[in-house]
């Protein structure tokens, strides 16, 4: 699960086997988003603090955007 491989997955990282990382501002997380049609989830944890949400969506999401906001969203909870 920690062997990555490059992914275009919004900018967010490298992807493994269920895993994605995460590279913060404080250091790296592990974890993984997951998208529908109007709906996100996505768990991440650096092994001491852990994040999870679920987020209602616009049918059709701006990718850039949505994982830069990610991005910010994950090195705030877990550095902040």
């Amino acid at each position: 699960m920690t062997k990555f491989v490059n992914a275009l997955l919004g900018g967010t990282g490298e992807y493994g086997i269920g895993l994605q990382k995460f590279q913060t501002d404080c250091g790296t997380a592990w974890g993984h988003i997951g998208q529908i049609a109007g709906y996100t989830t996505m768990t991440v944890s650096d092994g001491t603090r852990a994040l999870s949400t679920g987020i209602n969506t616009p049918v059709i999401a701006d990718g850039a955007g949505s994982g830069e906001a990610t991005k910010n969203f994950v090195n705030q909870a877990l550095c902040g």
